[in-house]
């Protein structure tokens, strides 16, 4: 890892987290938020991710773990 780089590290249950109409929040979704926001504070970044899946969501039942690991080095 290069000096500013993001390294993500994330379960399924965030990628496969699904809506009422049963579409995953998927893949390319989860890296486009976390690039779209990679300036923040990793901290506030994970907080802000977790909360686009759970408003993906919109209150489906949560079926896998939702872990996300975010790093920067400095």
């Amino acid at each position: 890892m290069e000096p500013g780089d993001l390294l993500a590290v994330y379960t399924d249950g965030l990628t496969e987290a699904v809506d009422e109409a049963d579409q995953e929040f998927g893949l390319e979704r989860l890296a486009r938020e976390v690039d779209q926001r990679r300036s923040l504070p990793v901290s506030r970044l994970c907080d802000e991710i977790l909360a686009q899946v759970a408003d993906f969501a919109r209150g489906m039942p949560q079926y896998d773990d939702q872990t996300l690991l975010l790093v920067r080095r400095t």
